[in-house]
């Protein structure tokens, strides 16, 4: 039975002690990713992989992720989650990656996931940058079901977008008058310099490699928010700047004096919760048999 959508967020008043959570490490050639894997108390009736956002933004939405993945655990959903390689707690160099290595990287967690199947249909559910990945691999066939949460138009606008918060430091440190422009940031990395921002330091393999990640959901027409594939596959797309949006995205700790108030720190996101696992749910309702068998 699909679970009640007004059901409480685990840890606020559900009395519910909570599903099992088993991280781990897989070897990906001289790596290791970490993974966590939210294992419900009873058989699954879907399986839901997170793609998390771009690294900086990592520390800004780890509580709510991972109250998101308990979340789906207790509503029956078998969920993993991860780290790319360099970032997190997975291994590896972060200047020697690039979108098609973290695009590896979650193949490489659904191929083994998916090696201890059951037969629950897989899910793929992704943020930001991760929005952007489980596109693509719901493009090449993975997964009956995919979830975006504001997904950037393109994965070198984001970056673009990402260079801002440089030109905002430049602008507070700089002493001699010099200021920066995005351009010549980007000049930095086509000679092969390091560029650091947000404490990350971007390579010219980086840059290049968001040249063609661009949103591309299939049949999608206008600003249509759902959908479905030729093999009739849903989608959804959660945009918007509302409360969610902002719970989940304040990536910066603001300065002293400058705290929104009108964000809880710890907001109750139980409604939005039960709204977007509705998405999820109805994909497992209706996946066919002949589907659930060859998802991952």
């Amino acid at each position: 039975m699909p679970f009640q959508i007004g059901a409480t967020e685990p840890g606020r008043g559900s009395g519910d002690a909570g599903c099992a959570e088993q991280p781990g490490y897989l070897t990906l050639g001289s790596e290791q990713l970490y993974y966590v894997r939210h294992v419900p108390r009873h058989e699954a009736r879907g399986r839901v992989m997170l793609a998390g956002p771009f690294a900086p933004e990592r520390a800004g939405i780890y509580v709510p992720w991972v109250r998101w993945a308990r979340f789906l655990s207790k509503m029956g959903f078998e969920v993993l989650r991860f780290d790319y390689r360099g970032t997190g707690e997975s291994t590896g160099r972060f200047e020697e990656m690039t979108l098609d290595q973290w695009q590896v990287d979650l193949s490489h967690c659904a191929s083994w996931w998916g090696s201890s199947a059951t037969g629950a249909p897989l899910m793929l559910h992704g943020l930001g940058l991760g929005a952007l990945l489980v596109n693509r691999a719901f493009n090449g066939g993975l997964g009956q079901g995919l979830l975006l949460w504001w997904p950037p138009a393109s994965a070198r606008q984001l970056l673009f977008d990402a260079l801002r918060s440089r030109l905002a430091t430049d602008l507070t440190n700089t002493k001699d008058g010099q200021k920066k422009t995005r351009e010549s940031y980007v000049a930095q990395l086509e000679a092969g310099q390091l560029v650091e921002v947000d404490g990350y330091r971007w390579s010219l393999g980086l840059w290049r490699s968001a040249e063609e990640v661009e949103l591309d959901l299939p049949g999608r027409q206008g600003r249509a928010t759902s959908g479905v594939d030729e093999q009739g596959r849903p989608w959804h797309v959660t945009q918007g700047k509302g409360l969610e949006k902002r719970s989940f995205c304040a990536v910066r700790t603001p300065k002293p004096g400058a705290i929104n108030r009108s964000v809880p720190l710890n907001p109750d996101l139980s409604d939005f919760f039960a709204s977007q696992a509705a998405f999820l749910d109805a994909c497992c309702e209706e996946c066919p048999q002949e589907q659930r068998e060859g998802g991952a």
